[in-house]
């Protein structure tokens, strides 16, 4: 039979029988060891329809989950149950106190009642005339559907990110943006065991993780209680591996995207066996959520920005300048195999760089400690010469000083049209001002051409003598 049949006949809701599914009265043949049910889910038959049936007697008696279970478990007898809670009702005096359920519980103990030969019925039926008779309201399996599982979930693991990259840029100094493949692999991996190791334990002992409470969902035992740290690692574990694939792509969407159709359709996810998800509402869990979730963002993004430095702005000193490069360079992640020092001459870095070809002489001027001048000019003789560096140089800088006047606006496209304004798109020389800078660059060519495929000088075929490229860039605060 089905879920809706099952519960019907057993005279509760389809939220009381998955909670007492989740708390090991039941077992249906839908529910393996993958993680969602196959064809035959809602197979439940008459022995689930007689379990049921007894589950909800003892609890409209007022007897708990966790003594329930024990009966059925052999742990404890009926019998033994049945008689501490009619001392309870009667005080321990054993006096006729007129109250249904003590009259059911004497019927109980006077027909020697055992779990595995009772017929509920007859005492389900007496228990009906009390009005005050019924299953409690917490024997119910609450459902959280899955945006909000998902969105709980990805606040938890922005939290344990940041942790870790707070951790990576305060006590080593690391350079958080432009990092490698591997890297971010690595990155990943130690974020899954920080959610593996302190997730059970904000579980254990607050029963929600930052996620769950700012949307409103707490993890409880089946009995009620929080989940042991024990309980919490392997729920985790359970979320890690089969419902998010261990984070790896593709599988971690065919994981998710699995466990959601579980989740439309009610099923026990295989982590929630022995625990289930409670909802609360509030009207602030929107609003906090988003304000929340907007801070993460902002504060993770001032940490990738302080990592590789600051950028300045104003009148900048020649030291700022260099500065402005570097963080630009590292911003864009370009590697000219060359940086600029304080002074503002090049200096070899130790990293391994794919550029090749000319490097530009560069010139400041400044006056009263600031910046008023760059200028950069190489010059280029025989052979096939690449500017590549050179472009990007050039690029660098420009963004560097121009970037750094006030009326640059950092958050808009400014800064890419800098670049692109000094981009060498060919070998012609040009000139324009911008944001109170103005730009020249000055270009001498003999026996080159430019190819836009190479971004390369390539000598004219049948030149007669040694060719020459000459190329003077420079930037220069406008006189007000």
């Amino acid at each position: 039979m089905t879920i809706e049949e099952l519960a019907q006949k057993a005279g509760m809701s389809t939220a009381n029988v998955r909670f007492y599914e989740q708390c090991g009265f039941l077992a249906p043949t839908y529910y393996n060891d993958t993680l969602v049910g196959n064809s035959s889910r809602n197979n439940y038959n008459g022995e689930d329809l007689d379990t049921l049936l007894k589950v909800r007697l003892l609890r409209e008696l007022g007897i708990s989950v966790h003594d329930i279970l024990d009966i059925f478990n052999n742990s404890s007898s009926l019998r033994e149950i049945i008689s501490s809670h009619l001392r309870q009702q009667t005080g321990g005096s054993g006096a006729d106190v007129s109250d249904i359920r003590c009259s059911v519980f004497r019927g109980l103990l006077l027909n020697n009642e055992e779990i595995d030969s009772l017929n509920p019925l007859p005492y389900l039926l007496q228990l009906s005339s009390s009005s005050g008779s019924s299953i409690p309201k917490s024997d119910r399996w609450y459902f959280a559907g899955p945006w909000r599982r998902y969105f709980a979930r990805m606040f938890d693991f922005a939290v344990f990110s940041i942790i870790w990259s707070s951790f990576l840029y305060f006590a080593f100094d690391v350079n958080l943006f432009g990092s490698s493949l591997l890297e971010d692999c690595l990155d990943t991996l130690v974020v899954l065991v920080l959610v593996l190791i302190f997730e059970p334990l904000l579980l254990s002992i607050f029963g929600t993780t930052p996620g769950k409470f700012l949307l409103g969902m707490r993890v409880r035992s089946t009995s009620g209680g929080k989940l042991s740290y024990t309980q919490g690692i392997r729920r985790t574990f359970g979320v890690i591996l089969r419902g998010m694939g261990l984070n790896i792509f593709i599988i971690d969407l065919i994981c998710m995207w699995r466990a959601r159709k579980a989740v439309l359709r009610r099923e026990v996810l295989p982590w929630e066996t022995d625990n289930r998800l409670e909802l609360y509402k509030s009207p602030w869990q929107v609003p906090l959520f988003v304000a929340s979730r907007c801070f993460l963002l902002f504060f993770s993004a001032m940490l990738v920005l302080n990592s590789i430095g600051t950028f300045r702005r104003g009148d900048i000193s020649p030291e700022e300048f260099a500065g402005n490069f570097s963080f630009v360079s590292e911003l864009l992640n370009v590697d000219l195999g060359y940086t600029l020092t304080p002074d503002c001459t090049w200096e070899k870095t130790s990293s391994d760089s794919s550029y090749s070809g000319a490097l530009p002489n560069v010139e400041v001027s400044s006056s009263g400690g600031e910046l008023t001048s760059v200028n950069l000019d190489v010059t280029i003789h025989d052979g096939v010469e690449s500017l590549r560096r050179v472009n990007d140089a050039i690029q660098l800088m420009a963004v560097a000083f121009i970037g750094a006047q006030p009326d640059v606006s950092i958050i808009s496209g400014d800064l890419a049209d800098i670049a692109d304004s000094v981009s060498l798109h060919d070998i012609e020389s040009f000139s324009f001002s911008s944001f109170g800078v103005d730009v020249s660059c000055q270009v001498e060519s003999r026996g080159y051409n430019f190819s836009h495929a190479l971004n390369a000088l390539v000598k004219q075929d049948g030149y007669i003598g040694s060719p020459y490229f000459s190329l003077t860039f420079s930037m220069e605060k406008a006189v007000n």
